[in-house]
């Protein structure tokens, strides 16, 4: 019970937040109408509401949603993917009524995505989608990069390649295209550190260009590869472009942790310190752990254990 309490805590949390900040005005007043939230019963009502309205902001509503609970991790938790489900199914809905607003499609495609990792017959759907929009809007890369993606989590590594490939077409030197390279080549059971060589040397020229997306796989194979020097330049990128996004702060610790390095924690902790979530996080706690260098408590926080999960590199 006590687990379910604290998901319908947070949903409540999402929705006081989106009316306060997140939701441009317009949609605030659709949202305001449906009162205060006292029981979890009343929650599931405003959440089946919030995704029913009809408005003429009704996709951009839908898609707040989507964006906010993605943002929240509420799809970490399987208490609250049944929630993160619904509201990609009312998302589906409009973009079905309006299938050339790239915006919102783009948005159930990188849906579609993070939900695969979860349940596979997403990435059937992410495959489905990416094909008719890029044959919808066949000259936005993005679209293309994520169906390669896709592709590849499928185990469809020659379809990934040619995708990827057709995007070298147009882009000949993109950083990002070598990044799926790279990927695909890992999933195989290859050797991607050519291909992650190469995006390594124009990071810095074409980092402007980077998604989250890119960085977290980018990050994910220097770590995997043991790739230090390389990991601390796109991580510092990362954090530039993105500098709120908690997953790079979370291999950035298990990395540094790894290798030991004093200073570069301390410098990430500053970073850390600076984001909106960073008074849930004890990072005095850390700092006093790497004060007297105990690297056994360190490596098995909760903020990092995942990622240490994740890659047999311990």
């Amino acid at each position: 019970i006590a687990r379910v309490g604290s998901v319908f805590v947070l949903l409540a949390t999402i929705y006081v937040f989106s009316v306060s900040v997140i939701i441009p005005f317009s949609q605030q007043i659709a949202f305001g109408k449906f009162g205060k939230v006292s029981s979890a019963q009343e929650l599931e009502k405003l959440f089946d509401r919030a995704t029913s309205v009809d408005t003429p902001q009704q996709a951009d509503i839908r898609r707040s949603i989507v964006e906010m609970l993605r943002g929240f991790g509420v799809i970490q938790n399987p208490l609250g993917r049944p929630f993160f489900a619904r509201a990609l199914t009312a998302l589906e809905e409009s973009v079905a009524k309006n299938p050339d607003d790239i915006t919102v499609s783009t948005v159930l495609l990188e849906s579609y995505i993070d939900f695969g990792e979860y349940d596979k017959s997403y990435y059937l759907k992410a495959k489905i989608l990416s094909e008719d929009m890029i044959n919808r809007a066949p000259n936005v890369y993005r679209t293309q990069l994520y169906l390669a993606l896709v592709l590849t989590e499928l185990g469809r590594f020659a379809e990934a390649k040619t995708v990827v490939d057709s995007v070298t077409k147009s882009f000949p030197n993109s950083a990002r295209a070598n990044v799926y390279f790279a990927y695909i080549a890992m999933k195989m059971n290859g050797d991607p550190r050519e291909y992650l060589s190469r995006c390594s040397a124009s990071l810095d020229v074409q980092k402007s260009t980077f998604e989250k997306r890119d960085f977290k796989i980018l990050l994910n194979m220097f770590f995997a590869e043991k790739m230090s020097g390389e990991f601390d330049t796109a991580l510092k990128y990362a954090i530039e472009s993105y500098p709120n996004e908690k997953y790079f702060y979370q291999i950035g610790f298990a990395s540094y942790v790894l290798q030991k390095n004093v200073e570069l924690l301390e410098n990430l902790f500053a970073k850390l310190k600076k984001t909106s979530y960073a008074a849930s996080l004890p990072i005095s706690k850390w700092s006093e752990l790497l004060a007297a260098r105990n690297w056994d408590l360190l490596s098995k926080e909760e903020f990092i254990s995942d990622t240490f999960g994740k890659y047999s590199v311990l």
